[in-house]
Formats: structure tokens, C-alpha cells, sequence
């Protein structure tokens, strides 16, 4: 185990007639194993002249690279062990010289992928895993790796299209809801709602589809059914404080929508708008156009103080407040983005007179080269 770095069970590695490692496949994946042994039949891609066999075993599985670091087999090892310790940049170095050993190694490729991903390096990890789809491209893993790249980096609607080409290819409760995720940021709610079901169908205890479909009810102001996934959270993990404390927050918008929804709100109630918002960095909107706005017609403003420090800024006769409007205290003060979670709500009384709710969605960076410069994303609703 210290050897090979295992991690995970099942793990089947793959070795040649020289002894060297052909392939590794994580978890179980019986529709590889034939794969997996026509790759050492044909031989892992030989090492650099001059390079020699696995050393033996390390006193320490958790030790840095070695001296006797000879073999890429042996620089992959350094780089799981860097990885497991969060060293991503000495994981990235290690994986380098593995790759110089043995260039289209797809193992060490994925690998790397990954550990870029974990650093935040979106745009190398992605051109890893396009090197790794140009060697192998039935491999459904590195499709979904690519995915989950462009997603983590605000970029779903290109995300979607791998998601789909790895259930195709291996379909997978991990891949539905991934491809959920990108239709749930997207606002393709239906299609969110059908991979999420898909997801939890083959794995009713995968607690991070059940937090995706908890947020999609929470879009569609269902929040019952968010407090029952919330619940079936914590069934499986007791001690979710996250998943606690948005099933407390849903409760108390139903108690306050069944005890006083119809005195917070003025006239006849009729919604005049709801939808999405994305608002770049240092603009306006106004909950009573319903859009982006200019500075004499806009309600709110997302106000940034520098690179950390940014909140949402009352324009002058517009009062806003922590959470829904049947109890929310409002003020003419700014709120800190900072001090916001995904799914808190808002309330907004707007220049001209009109009762407003945001959801806070988001905080995200639209351009991946200047990631200072972030987007907020709202969910809201105001009344007449």
C-alpha cells in the first residue's frame, strides 16, 4: 500500500511483463479490466535511458521525494504522497519528471489535471486533460475531470457538453450530478431537477446531489422539499452544520410565509417581477425595472471598497435588510458580501415603494484572468 500509494478500494494497477505500470483504475470499473490488461500486454511506454526499477519501499510513505526518485513510476508515488499533503506545487514538479520519463503516460497526465484543478490552475488542468483525451478518448474519467474544470471556473455551459460525453461513455451518479450542477447554474432548472433524480437513484446517500437539489427547490421557493433533503442529509451525516443551518433557515420561511406573508406585503400582492441577476463588480440595479440600472435609477449598488472588500450599498430612499421581508429590520446601512452564505435571503424596500426578496446565489469570477473582479448572482422577486 505504501508503495503504490493506495488510497482507495477497489484499486487495480496494471503491470507489464518489465514490471513497470501500464494503467491504474480507481474504484470499481469492471468495464476496464479487459482494457486494462490488453494495456500491459502491449507494455507501458518504456522510461528514459538510463533509468532504473522502483527502489524499495521508503521508511516513510508520508517522505518527500527521494534521492533515488529514478523512475516515473517512482516520481507518480512522490507526487500522490505531495498531493495527499496538500504540496500542489511540489505534486505538479513531481508529475513534470514523471512525464519527462514517460510523455504519454495518460495516468500521469489525469493526475496532473487534478492536482492543477486543486490549485486553482483551471487553465493548465484543462489542457491537461485535452492531451489526456487526445490519447484516450474512451476514458470517461477525463471528460468529467475537464468538466468539473470549466465549472469551477464559472464556465458551465462548456462544462455540459463533457458531462455528457463521460455518461455516455460510463454512466455514473458523479456525472449526473455534475451535468445537474452545470444545468442548475445555468438556470436549466428542469434539466437540473431530472440528472439530480438520476443521481440520487443510483446513490441515495450522496449527500452533495441531495445539497444541489436542496438549492434548485430553494430557486423555486419549493422550500419543503429542501428542508426534506436537508433532513435526509443529515440522516447520513449528523453533524452537517451547513446542512443544519440552511434546513433552519428554510423553516423559517415557511413559519413566516404561512404566519405573515400577507401583511409584509402591500396592495393586492401581485408579483411585479422575478427572475436572475448577475451583477458585475461596482453596478447598479433596481428590483422596480427589473434590471441593471444607472446611478439615478437603481435600488442597490455592489459597492467594491478593493480587492477583499465589497458590499451591497442602499442607493439614497431605499432601505435593505437581513433576511425575509415578513420580519427583516431595514435600514439605509450596506451589508458585507463577505458575511454572506450562498442561499441567504435579503429584503428591500425600493424607491418607489415596491417589497423586494433576493436570494444571494453566488460570488464569482466572469474572467478567469482577473479573478479580483467578481459577479454577484442573485435570485429574486419583488412585489407591486
Amino acid at each position: 500500500m505504501r508503495r503504490y500509494s493506495v488510497s482507495a478500494y477497489p484499486t487495480t494497477f496494471a503491470i507489464d511483463k518489465d514490471g513497470r505500470i501500464a494503467d491504474v483504475v480507481v474504484g470499481g470499473n469492471a468495464g476496464r479490466l479487459r482494457s486494462l490488461i490488453e494495456t500491459a500486454r502491449a507494455g507501458a511506454s518504456p522510461p528514459a535511458a538510463g533509468s532504473t526499477p522502483p527502489p524499495a519501499v521508503r521508511s516513510s510513505p508520508a517522505a518527500g521525494p527521494s534521492a533515488a526518485s529514478t523512475s516515473a513510476e517512482d516520481f507518480y508515488r512522490d507526487s500522490i504522497r505531495q498531493h495527499t499533503a496538500k504540496d500542489y506545487a511540489g505534486a505538479i514538479e513531481s508529475l513534470n519528471r514523471a512525464l519527462g520519463l514517460r510523455a504519454d503516460w495518460v495516468l500521469a497526465l489525469v493526475a496532473r489535471a487534478d492536482t492543477h484543478a486543486h490549485a486553482r490552475q483551471f487553465e493548465e488542468a484543462i489542457a491537461d486533460y485535452n492531451r489526456a483525451i487526445q490519447l484516450d478518448p474512451t476514458r470517461a474519467a477525463s471528460y468529467n475531470g475537464r468538466g468539473l474544470a470549466y465549472s469551477n471556473s464559472h464556465r458551465h455551459e462548456q462544462a455540459i457538453p463533457d458531462y455528457t460525453r463521460a455518461l455516455e461513455l460510463q454512466p455514473a451518479a458523479t456525472g449526473y450530478n455534475n451535468r445537474g450542477w452545470a444545468y442548475l447554474e445555468t438556470g436549466r432548472l428542469d434539466e437540473a431537477l431530472a440528472d439530480l433524480n438520476k443521481a440520487l437513484a443510483m446513490n441515495p446517500a450522496y449527500t452533495t446531489a441531495l445539497f444541489n437539489r436542496a438549492h434548485l427547490f430553494e430557486k423555486r421557493m419549493e422550500f419543503a422539499k429542501a428542508v426534506t433533503d436537508y433532513e435526509s442529509i443529515l440522516h447520513i451525516d449528523p453533524a452537517n452544520t451547513a446542512a443544519e443551518r440552511q434546513k433552519s433557515a428554510d423553516v423559517r420561511r415557511i413559519e413566516d410565509r404561512s404566519a405573515g406573508a400577507a401583511r409584509a406585503l402591500p396592495g393586492s400582492h401581485a408579483i411585479h417581477c422575478q427572475g436572475r441577476l448577475d451583477i458585475p463588480q461596482t453596478w447598479m440595479w433596481s428590483f422596480d425595472t427589473c434590471k441593471l440600472g444607472s446611478e439615478y435609477s437603481s435600488d442597490l449598488w455592489f459597492e467594491a471598497v478593493d480587492s477583499h472588500t465589497r458590499f451591497i450599498a442602499p442607493r439614497p430612499g431605499v432601505l435593505l435588510g437581513m433576511g425575509a421581508c415578513q420580519g427583516a429590520a431595514l435600514s439605509d446601512t450596506r451589508i458585507n458580501v463577505e458575511n454572506l452564505k450562498k442561499g441567504d435571503v435579503l429584503c428591500v424596500k425600493t424607491s418607489q415603494g415596491r417589497t423586494a426578496e433576493f436570494t444571494f446565489d453566488d460570488l464569482y469570477a466572469s474572467a478567469p484572468q482577473r479573478p479580483d473582479v467578481l459577479t454577484l448572482a442573485i435570485t429574486y422577486k419583488s412585489w407591486e
